[in-house]
């Protein structure tokens, strides 16, 4: 993300397995670090929110947001892209 200067990223979650423990979910902000993401950039997180640990996903994003991310989870790819 650094080179191309893009301040959004939309990240598609909704075919993996989320079965992440809340240590993983407290560590993965780092993703965004090591990719180059700004923290001015939005990101646009898309969850199958029908999965058991969809809720888990809300202190993520909250992680998140106390890390500096500004993130969004969403239930529908199409509300992800707006």
């Amino acid at each position: 993300m650094t080179n191309s200067r893009s301040q959004r990223l939309l990240v598609d979650n909704s075919l993996i397995d989320n079965q992440a423990s809340i240590t993983e979910l407290y560590q993965l902000p780092d993703f965004f670090k090591c990719i180059g993401s700004p923290t001015s950039a939005k990101v646009a997180y898309f969850i199958d929110m029908g999965v058991p640990s969809a809720e888990e996903f809300k202190f993520f994003e909250t992680v998140c947001r106390n890390k500096g991310y500004y993130i969004n989870l969403f239930q529908s790819f199409a509300q992800a892209l707006i």
